[in-house]
């Protein structure tokens, strides 16, 4: 996701969306595109597990 419009070629960040099967939860995590090795700036935990998918889920909106 770039940093803002316009933005250079790599600067920006990346989004993950992880799931622990086990423990049946998930998280999307965000990291500077151009400083993956220092590890994730924020991790926002979801509410429930994220089920297996390609694109992508649509949630209905909470808490507004």
């Amino acid at each position: 996701m770039p940093r803002a419009p316009g933005a250079p070629e790599g600067e920006g960040h990346v989004l993950a969306l992880v799931t622990d099967v086990q423990a049946g939860k998930s998280a999307v995590y965000v990291w500077d595109a151009a400083r993956l090795g220092e590890g994730p700036l924020a991790r926002a935990l979801l509410p429930h597990a994220s089920p297996r998918t390609f694109h992508g889920v649509f949630l209905p909106a909470h808490g507004g």
